[in-house]
């Protein structure tokens, strides 16, 4: 999987302002092909490795331990090796946040952390503090296991318009993504239902 994962990345090029990355999920426990030893898989993974680090392209691996059988040593060399990070989770709930995580390091974003909510019909308000003129973008990820209605006002008090040019409103059925491009400083409220 690495070695095709490096295989696209190179078939693709790699272009100037793009920051490529690969995400490996797995148990790290190895299934050999037919015919294929051992030797020659650590070979094609090595090899891979090498390639990858040379082309600047970490792997963060994510180690999905669902059966207690996880080979989290072998994960964490590999996301070392390539400058990547690795996680380990028993349950795919995990998933949205681990993501995020490695979206947000890979791209050195600040995340911060918004206070968690439970659903009880009605708007709840949290705040989001933007510290200064400087924020190209804040996106707000809520994961949910439903539909939720959003509403999100400026630091005057006005109601934005999640269709506006200004913000980009993602939403599927398990999360929402909300994001403000150059939002003005201040502390804007978030209402969630």
């Amino acid at each position: 999987g690495v070695n095709e994962a490096v295989k696209i990345l190179e078939a693709s090029g790699f272009e100037q302002g793009r920051v490529p990355l690969i995400v490996l999920l797995t148990d790290g426990n190895n299934s050999l092909a037919a015919g294929k030893s051992q030797e020659q898989s650590d070979q094609t993974l090595n090899d891979a490795l090498k390639r990858a680090k040379d082309h600047n392209v970490p792997i963060y691996t994510i180690g999905l331990n669902a059966d207690g059988q996880l080979n989290d040593a072998f994960l964490k060399r590999i996301a070392a090796e390539t400058g990547g990070k690795s996680f380990a989770t028993s349950s795919a709930d995990d998933l949205p946040k681990i993501l995020s995580e490695i979206y947000a390091s890979h791209l050195k974003l600040k995340v911060v952390p918004l206070p968690g909510l439970t659903a009880n019909g009605q708007f709840q308000e949290v705040a989001i503090h933007i510290p200064n003129a400087s924020v190209a973008e804040a996106n707000i990820s809520i994961i949910s296991k439903g539909a939720i209605e959003a509403k999100v006002f400026d630091p005057s008090g006005k109601e934005q318009d999640l269709a506006g040019s200004n913000i980009v409103y993602t939403q599927s059925n398990a999360y929402s993504l909300i994001k403000l491009i150059g939002p003005a400083q201040g502390d804007w409220k978030l209402q969630v239902k």
